[in-house]
Order: C-alpha cells, then structure tokens, then sequence
C-alpha cells in the first residue's frame, strides 16, 4: 500500500524515512484512513522495539508518514537467505517483539499482523517492530474500519479467533508471535496449504507438529514455550505479553540478551534506479515536503525497507575485574573539550611520518553513548609492552553484543601510513568479533569512519591479523562487536579483552 523513501530533514539535518501512500490507493477513503490511523497509534508508542512516528504529512493529495530510519534488514528476508535461525537468535526475537506487545497492548492496541516482514533487524542487531497499519484499538472496537467477519492480516501468521472473525484481544498477537518463532526454529511455519485459505483454516483443525521433531537440538524448555504460544484455545496462551517474554527469558535460562549477533548488510542493488525528489518549492515542479523543505532519494519501493531504531535503555555494565594496571604506553592524545558522558575527543595530530617500519604512536578507547566514554584507560598501555601476559579489558556488561551501543572502539595512531600494512591482534578470550576502519583524520564516532576494511571473528582466542587496505590515512579504530563471558566480572557476565597490538608489513 505504500513506497519508502529514504529523506534529509533540512530543518532538523537528519535522515527519515518517508512511507508514502500509493498513487493508486489515495482516493480510497478506508484506505486513507487507515493509513491515518497507523500513524496515530504508532505515534503514540514510545518503545526501543517500535518504530518510531514523527510526523504525518501530504504532498499532491497523498498521505505520508515520517518515521526514523536506520540501515537494517526483515526478518522475513533472514529466514529466506538462512533457511531458520540459531535457537539463541530466535529467542532474542521472540523476547523483543513481546515487549514491544507488551507496549502496545497496554496502550489499548493489537498489532493483528505479526510476521517476519514485519520485524526488522538493525546491522548492530537490535529487533524493531514495525507497520501497525491494522493495528486495532480493542476499547474502541466500534471504530474498526474492517467489516464484520472479515480476517485482517496474514494468512500464515494469523491466529485461530483471527479467522473465525472473533474479538481479539493481546494473545492474538502471542499466537502470531508463536508462529513466528516456530518458523525461525524449524525453517519453516507450520502450517501449509494450496491456498491462503486453505492455510488460515488449517490452524482450525490441527496443532502444528512438534518443532524437536524437524529440529531435535532445540532445548525442550523452548520448544515448549512456543508450543504454548501456538494453543489453539486463547485462555491456554500466556495471558499477557509480558507473561509471554518471561516465559521465554525462562526457556533461555535467565540470560537476558537483547540483541542479535551483528549482522551484515545486503549488497546494494546496482541496477535499482535512484531519483531525486524536488524541494516543494523548487521551481521544476511539485516536490516532497518534509518539516518545510527536504531532499529525498527513492531507496526502494518496499514497505520491508528499512525503518526504526527509537531511543534505547542504558546498557548495565559493572567494572568487574581488571588485569593489573599497566604501565602507561604511548602518550595518548587528545583534544580539547572531551568529557565525561560524551562521545570521546579523537587522537590529535600525530606529526609528519616517521621513517622506518610503521608503528603504533598513540591508543585511546572510543566509548559510544551512552556510556561514559571511559573503559580501562589505565591498561592502554598493555596493548604495545610487549607482554602477553597483560591486556586491555573493556567493562563488564549483559549482553554479549554491548546493547544497546553498537560497539566498543581502540583508534590508534600510526607513526606512517597504513597502505601495505596489516594489525596484528592478539585475542585473550573467545569468542570475539571486530571491525576494523582506516582514516586519514579519526572521527568521534564509528560511523564517521566510513565501511570496514577487515572483519573477522572466532568462537576461540588466538592471533589474527587484518589487511589494513592501500591508503595514505595514519588512524585505525579496532571495533569489538562480540564480547566473551569472564569469570572476572561479579554481575553482568560478558566482557571484551585485547592483548597486544602491532603494525607489520602484509604478508
């Protein structure tokens, strides 16, 4: 019903995206309506897990919602390239998009189509749910825009009071979200047909088949937790959606990740054609307004495309233990102005290039908000002493994958260029998993540092070493994305650790 476009705020010099009623459909009134209404109800959700609204707008007699936008993938289009999901993956799903439910049910409002589309996944692997285009108001049934008995939704994904035409509450969502998680599990959903009535009624006549029975791996405690999202009956699911995500944080023993593993972006598509949208007061015709005048790039003519990222909860963390304090190395550098909350200053100027092998000059620690942009200052000494006994350790935290900051970061200053060169890092602890970036001046954030010229990542510790490409630029952030449990750390279990780092000629 809809295209996204990917816009610039000119007033608030951000990126947006724009979901833009379609041409065809503008002068359907139930279909305006709704269009409305997605944007009221979701406008009025204020969740890590939901997308968010910031305004509704109109341009040449169609309707358009802006909404933020972040580069990230659907679910739908994991499960199509991956076949199904680890059992850690689809557990980490299951419990965001509940309390995203959960939000949503107690403002009053049943979502009616949960599916993989309609669940989005962020490149640092945060869960978004998305297009509450026939979410219903349940105190206001009244106002619904769909006929009587009419099933609203998808077909695979819809609950058994969902195609009889019954009043819905919250546990329709929770029998959506269940078939949801056996598909993730298994690979497939669970019910089939030559049609997609054929399919609805199936849900009617039978339970699915028993997920350990195509997947004997997944442990009986969530295989059975999904069993009872998917009853039949709606008073034998979790009564509520809170119910139904402690219900799965028991299936995954308590450990309470929030994010999935990174994951990478697809390839751009090469051949999609990209157009620019006028100002609307540019005097070559009618243009697309946004908060006054905007620029806006056609990106895709998918409603899956890419939306969301609201503002996220802090991220627990305990200084745990350390490795003993070492020697400070290399004087580290830094601007004026940096302070304690905020994104950290970037390495100063390093002096003309030196002669002789390439070398490291300088390490300081980039710590993203929100944290504190302080890590274990005092042990950057340890990654150039020359010892292998002694290594830097970030803080200690509860997820694996640093939620809800995208990352924690070494930049370091080189004493010559980095073309022909490749880092060498030694890693402590396993698993772990880092980029790595070049530049020819650093940037105070990740995403001022442009695409990776290396990633790697292992289930092990050990040595590895990365590429570091052909450019002239003298600054390299080292960026872990995967941190290892540690029995130092007295609270959150998770902890990141460098050993030494070194600068040598590629081999």
């Amino acid at each position: 019903m809809s295209e996204v476009w990917v816009a610039t705020d000119t007033t608030l010099d951000r990126q947006v995206a724009i979901k833009l009623l379609k041409a065809s459909l503008a002068d359907d009134p139930v279909v305006v309506e709704r269009f409305r209404r997605e944007a009221v109800a979701a406008a009025g959700l204020n969740h890590p897990y939901i997308v968010s609204i910031y305004d509704t707008i109109e341009t040449d007699g169609r309707a358009a919602v802006v909404m933020e936008l972040v580069p990230g993938r659907s679910l739908r289009n994991l499960l199509d390239e991956s076949g199904r999901l680890g059992v850690d993956e689809a557990l980490v799903i299951g419990r965001a998009v509940a309390a995203a439910l959960d939000h949503a049910h107690q403002a009053g409002l049943v979502h009616r189509d949960v599916k993989p589309g309609n669940v989005l996944v962020t490149p640092e692997g945060r869960v978004k749910l998305t297009d509450f285009g026939i979410a219903k108001a349940v105190e206001r049934s009244h106002e619904d825009l769909t006929a009587e008995n009419v099933m609203m939704g998808t077909a695979k994904y819809l609950s058994p009071e969902q195609v009889l035409g019954f009043p819905l509450d919250g546990r329709a969502d929770l029998y959506s979200l269940g078939l949801v998680l056996y598909e993730c599990l298994t690979g497939k959903p669970p019910f089939t047909g030559a049609t997609d009535g054929a399919i609805a009624i199936a849900r009617l006549q039978r339970d699915p088949a028993p997920i350990r029975r195509s997947r004997p791996e997944v442990p009986p405690a969530v295989a059975d937790a999904v069993t009872q999202l998917l009853a039949r009956r709606p008073e034998d699911r979790p009564p509520t959606a809170a119910a139904a995500r402690d219900l799965l944080v028991r299936a995954a023993d308590g450990r309470d990740d929030a994010t999935l593993p990174p994951l990478p972006l697809p390839p751009p598509d090469r051949d999609a054609a990209t157009r620019v949208a006028r100002p609307a007061d540019d005097d070559t015709g009618p243009g697309l307004p946004v908060r006054g005048r905007a620029r806006a790039a056609i990106i895709g003519l998918a409603a899956a495309a890419a939306v969301g990222v609201a503002a996220v909860a802090w991220a627990s963390r305990d200084d745990g233990g350390r490795a003993a304090a070492q020697p400070q190395g290399p004087d580290v550098v830094t601007q004026p102005g940096s302070t304690v909350g905020s994104v950290p200053a970037t390495l100063g100027p390093l002096g003309s290039p030196q002669p002789g092998p390439v070398t490291i000059q300088a390490v300081q620690e980039l710590d993203p908000p929100p944290g504190d942009g302080v890590e274990d200052p005092d042990s950057l000494g340890a990654l150039t002493d020359g010892d292998p006994a002694t290594a830097w350790t970030t803080v200690c935290y509860e997820s694996r994958y640093l939620y809800p900051k995208s990352g924690i970061g070494l930049v370091l200053g080189l004493s010559g260029p980095v073309a022909g060169q490749q880092l060498r890092v030694e890693w402590p602890r396993g698993p772990w998993r880092a980029s790595i970036y070049t530049a020819t001046k650093p940037g105070a954030a990740r995403e001022d540092w442009g695409d990776p010229v290396a990633q790697r990542g292992s289930d092990e510790p050990g040595q590895a070493t990365f590429p570091l490409g052909d450019s002239d630029g003298r600054y390299v952030l080292v960026w872990l994305t995967q941190l290892a449990p540690s029995d130092a750390c007295s609270t959150n279990p998770y902890q990141g650790a460098v050993g030494e780092l070194a600068i040598e000629p590629q081999g």
